[in-house]
């Protein structure tokens, strides 16, 4: 019975995995805009300690 259970969660029986996923990537996506929208300047300054991280460690891991 308990199998039987599981399997109907997993199988969509009652919303299931694949609803609590879509909700979840929904929920990620809304976050995603938001956070873009208010904090662009902590994003900017993210994505450019991310490009001096690769430039930085490129160089270190050129040829000897």
């Amino acid at each position: 019975m308990l199998i039987a259970q599981s399997l109907g969660e997993y199988a969509g029986g009652g919303g299931g995995i694949a609803s609590g996923m879509a909700t979840s990537v929904q929920n990620g996506a809304r976050w995603l805009q938001l956070s873009l929208r208010e904090d662009r300047t902590l994003w900017i300054a993210a994505a450019v300690c991310v490009v001096l991280f690769l430039v930085v460690t490129r160089r270190r891991s050129g040829p000897l």
